[in-house]
């Protein structure tokens, strides 16, 4: 585990490999500090990073799941980025065991 400086204090980072052969990148998962992520806990944010369609190099997409997409969407359609990083494009999707955030960057 490690610690993100723009975390909130009480969470933790925790990196994940990506499933090899998938097209996801790799994985953060934000917890609780103190808590070790466990199969039966889900964590309180999860990003999903997928690599761009044409350059492949480059980052296309990030998938955010948390129970607050609706007011993450809110604050990435206000400020036209995410980690400052322009967004051409966010929105809602439902997935196989909840509703995540597409953010979409330009290639």
């Amino acid at each position: 585990m490690w610690e993100v400086g723009f975390l909130p204090a009480g969470l933790t980072a925790v990196r994940k490999r990506a499933v090899k052969g998938s097209s996801c990148k790799g994985v953060i998962n934000v917890v609780a500090a103190g808590k070790e992520e466990s199969k039966k806990e889900k964590p309180l944010m999860s990003y999903a990073f997928y690599a761009g369609t044409y350059f492949p190099g480059r980052l296309g997409s990030i998938a955010i799941y948390s129970d607050n997409v609706t007011s993450i969407l809110a604050q990435v359609r206000a400020s036209k980025s995410l980690f400052g990083i322009p967004v051409v494009d966010a929105k809602i999707e439902n997935g196989v065991k909840r509703p995540f955030l597409d953010v979409k960057f330009a290639t």
